[in-house]
């Protein structure tokens, strides 16, 4: 039945969460520890639906040999795969934040759902950015703690799992724990795209990952000290880290240097962009430097 379903259990003493939310067309999305969500055909649904339900294996072939004409033991067999891989997915730390486990290979975010929001908390930025890059003039006021509250509510409401705060730069919002901590409570991904300034700051990125932050894009400005610091101390952590570059005239000639940098931080995934038209040449030298050095683009 369409509907959103809910397991809370243990593996090797370690609690985890599944919130399933299966849609009209059998598909379903799987949302594990509010931290990864993955997008199901409606044979991985279905399996899924059982394994969250509590059938037997046998149970749980029988009627998936009923419904897809399959003999039990090829359902029986399908099942037990996709529990395995459920399992395997439960103990794997860093996971992406979208991931894609399906039987047959489907197009991410083929869906007609809304699978994301991104929420601009503010359009403050540090004294040392320039204001154009905050769109400022779009808005009166910030919206309020409970105002954000009320969207993330109804954003889980409408069947979204994923939630990305951004700005401005969201770490200027002194109640951003406590949103990450709401949308953790729903059951929602939570990301953060930021300049990371803060995040060099090791008691503040624990504050965040204890609220329930399950990862990050961070904006790396290459001259900033900090920015580097930030990276080092997000590394090792349980978070999915990337770092993000743009490729302009000023750092064009050390642009390679800055992505060997980043990989002798052991950062595993990066998003390159550029504001200038003219450095595309560039930009597929720089992809190539990243394939090169095992940086996932």
């Amino acid at each position: 039945p369409v509907g959103t379903y809910h397991l809370q259990t243990q593996q090797d003493q370690k609690t985890y969460r599944l919130h399933l939310r299966l849609q009209k067309d059998g598909s379903g999305l799987l949302i594990l520890n509010a931290a990864t969500v993955m997008q199901l055909n409606p044979t991985a649904a279905e399996c899924a639906y059982h394994y969250i339900k509590g059938s037997t294996p046998q149970e749980a072939a029988k009627q998936l040999s009923a419904r897809y004409r399959v003999d039990a033991k090829t359902a029986l067999a399908d099942f037990n795969s996709f529990v395995d891989r459920i399992e395997t997915l439960i103990s794997t730390p860093d996971l992406d934040p979208a991931s894609f486990l399906d039987f047959e290979r489907v197009q991410p975010h083929s869906t007609e759902s809304t699978l994301r929001l991104d929420c601009a908390l503010t359009y403050r930025l540090p004294e040392s950015t320039h204001a154009k890059y905050a769109p400022t003039k779009r808005v009166d006021r910030e919206l309020t703690t409970e105002e954000w509250q009320t969207i993330l509510d109804k954003a889980w409401q409408a069947g979204i799992p994923h939630i990305i705060f951004t700005g401005g730069e969201p770490t200027l919002r002194e109640d951003l724990p406590q949103l990450i901590a709401h949308a953790e409570k729903n059951g929602q991904v939570c990301g953060l795209l930021t300049d990371g300034l803060k995040l060099a700051e090791k008691d503040y990125l624990e504050l965040l990952l204890q609220t329930g932050l399950d990862h990050v894009m961070l904006i790396l400005q290459p001259n900033e000290p900090k920015s580097w610091k930030a990276i080092e101390i997000i590394v090792p952590q349980d978070l999915f880290l990337t770092v993000h570059l743009t490729l302009n005239k000023e750092n064009v000639k050390e642009a390679k240097d800055i992505l060997q940098k980043i990989a002798y931080l052991d950062v595993q995934n990066i998003s390159l962009s550029t504001d200038d038209g003219s450095l595309l040449d560039e930009m597929l030298e720089l992809q190539d430097t990243a394939s090169s050095l095992r940086l996932t683009l």
